[in-house]
């Protein structure tokens, strides 16, 4: 049996300008449904049984008609081929509000036999075309405000004056570990092998981009919490790297990542999905790279602007950048950078897809002002700014966290169903 686990495919993301001129759709668009479109390529071709999708299929609640289309064309496929397709929502599947559909409803509400999608905590048993059954156990992304307000309906009056943070923590893991134990006893007798599909943060997992789309302080799990007895491998989404986070009992909790990167803080990342084999008494799995856009940081020091300069044009002459997102970091006193017009390496950026300038000055001890205005302006998050403006005013400790805590949570909810 050959299963298929992949991420955070993020359709409808654009970080960068540009338009596909054959279809008239954002550039980037097109780059992510063409990362996906190697996964399908392969899935058909390779006689996979499961196709697994862990959320943040899309990038915002509310995608457009044509991206409803390039994710429908390559479902289709899938379906075509008999290869039974198990979705979830993420954080950005997931509107704030809690009735409100997800997109990816869309594709639930037709009754098919090769398509799954569930918005909340589910358990399937399928028989895959080769014959052998598996059982899924799905664990949707939930917002964290969501199981705080449900928490705080059955408490009394005085637990409520009483509850802090960590307490509402170790209710939303309990929650999830509960869960799992309650989904597994759904699991068919004969079925051979079990996989759980969530979209969450666990313990010990390295960031990528991501974080800048998580606007307050998301709880994280332990491995061991997820890593039940009974469980064969554990599928992840919503950490854009690939990686596989140390379990205590042996049981496999991967990431997959993301098909395409999303910026720059990516561009060092290879992008690609999972391919799981079972065996007779136990699987095996391993990581597939997908074609993507180019994309590199160049980061130059520059002491001398004659010398320098010439460095660096030269530098830029030798590299094969056609097609590639750029980003170009230029380090040093503020006097001498602030002199340099980046419009005299233009004849050496043709054929770059896009590129982008920052600068960093060596010669300015406040951390706020080390980067130049334009790379400022795009790194600095609602979060992070948040945090800056508290630091800067005059008040006691206490009220600094009870307004960054309040803040945080206002954010999550306005902003955090946007992006």
């Amino acid at each position: 049996m050959r299963i298929i686990h992949t991420a955070d495919l993020h359709l409808g993301v654009s970080s960068f300008p540009g338009i596909d001129p054959h279809t008239g759709l954002k550039a980037r668009w097109i780059d992510h449904i063409n990362a996906f479109r190697q996964v399908v390529d392969f899935a058909v071709q390779n006689d996979v049984d499961f196709f697994i999708m862990a959320g943040d299929i899309f990038h915002r609640t509310n995608p457009t008609p044509d991206l409803y289309k390039l994710l429908g064309a390559e479902l289709k496929r899938l379906v075509d081929a008999r290869i039974h397709v198990i979705m979830i929502p993420g954080n950005h599947d997931r509107p704030k509000t809690l009735k409100r559909a997800t997109p990816l409803d869309t594709f639930s509400v037709f009754d098919h036999d090769y398509i799954h999608m569930s918005k909340n905590p589910a358990t399937l048993n399928l028989t895959g075309k080769s014959g052998e059954k598996a059982t899924f156990i799905l664990f949707p992304f939930v917002h964290q405000i969501f199981f705080v307000e449900k928490l705080k309906e059955k408490l009394s009056p005085d637990e409520l004056e009483k509850l802090n943070e960590e307490q509402e923590r170790e209710a939303y893991v309990d929650s999830i570990n509960k869960t799992i134990k309650k989904k597994l006893l759904e699991k068919a007798e004969d079925s051979k092998f079990t996989f759980l599909v969530a979209h969450l943060t666990v313990s010990g997992a390295k960031f990528g981009a991501e974080r800048r789309f998580i606007y307050y302080h998301e709880w994280s799990i332990l491995p061991y919490q997820l890593a039940e007895p009974g469980i064969d491998y554990i599928a992840l989404g919503h950490i854009h790297k690939h990686q596989e986070v140390a379990s205590p009992n042996g049981i496999p909790i991967v990431y997959s990542g993301s098909l395409e990167r999303v910026d720059f803080s990516e561009s060092k990342e290879d992008k690609g999905f999972i391919l799981i084999e079972t065996h007779e008494k136990d699987l095996s799995w391993e990581f597939i790279k997908v074609r993507t856009r180019p994309m590199t940081e160049l980061l130059y020091d520059v002491k001398d602007l004659g010398q320098d300069l010439e460095r660096i044009n030269n530098d830029l002459r030798k590299r094969n950048l056609r097609n590639a997102l750029v980003k170009i970091i230029l380090r040093g006193e503020s006097s001498i950078i602030n002199k340099i017009d980046t419009r005299n390496f233009e004849k050496f950026l043709e054929g770059v897809f896009y590129c982008r300038f920052g600068r960093i000055f060596t010669d300015q001890n406040d951390s706020s002002a080390k980067f130049g205005s334009q790379e400022f302006s795009q790194d600095l998050t609602p979060d992070k700014a948040l945090k800056k403006y508290l630091e800067k005013e005059k008040m006691p400790k206490e009220l600094r966290e009870k307004l960054l805590k309040l803040g945080l949570e206002i954010i999550q909810e306005v902003i955090g169903g946007i992006l």
